[in-house]
């Protein structure tokens, strides 16, 4: 029998890799066209409300209440570790810039997404304070793991963060949270 975080963590996978296939498009006119070195998602980080990430062994959510607060963090893992619960500061432990603003490298198809980045990395959410919509990605990388690329929306992107970043959220409060 499966454990609630392992259905969990099911469910949640299923719910944003659903969201993203049934909004990508390819390259069609009404697709978006991305410049290298254009910020795709841009989100002040003192207004970033929540950060969740689920990894291939893990669940990470890190939220706070006001704008500029510190977040109440959350990691779960499917190994049998017990949940860890920390408070980061603001920062997000000097994290949360690179998740809060995603810049790209180019624009990739869905065929050059298959063929250059076949590793499912995880799904990223960030949600901004407010009315805005939240942004759910799903985040892959190459074979070697030596770049990241993302789909969103209609956009599909090579970033220029590096997939070392998506690892210290795996970590959970170990590089988050307040020592």
């Amino acid at each position: 029998m499966k454990g609630p975080v392992q259905i969990g963590l099911a469910l949640a996978v299923g719910f944003v890799v659903g969201y993203v296939l049934a909004n990508v498009n390819t390259r069609s006119d009404d697709t978006h066209h991305i410049t290298p070195g254009s910020e795709i998602v841009g989100i002040a980080d003192d207004h970033v409300l929540i950060l969740s990430y689920t990894g291939k062994g893990m669940t990470l959510t890190a939220q706070r209440s006001t704008p500029g607060a510190d977040f109440n963090v959350q990691a779960t893992f499917v190994d049998g570790r017990g949940a860890q619960r920390c408070t980061a500061p603001p920062d997000l432990g000097g994290q949360l810039a690179t998740f809060s603003s995603l810049i790209a490298k180019r624009e990739i198809s869905v065929e050059e997404r298959d063929k250059e980045f076949p590793v499912h990395v995880g799904n990223l959410t960030v949600q901004p304070w407010g009315d805005e919509p939240n942004y759910p990605m799903m985040v892959f990388t190459n074979k070697a793991g030596t770049s990241v690329a993302f789909v969103f929306d209609r956009y599909l992107a090579e970033l220029t963060i590096p997939l070392a970043a998506f690892k210290r959220l795996e970590t959970g409060c170990a590089e988050l949270g307040r020592k």
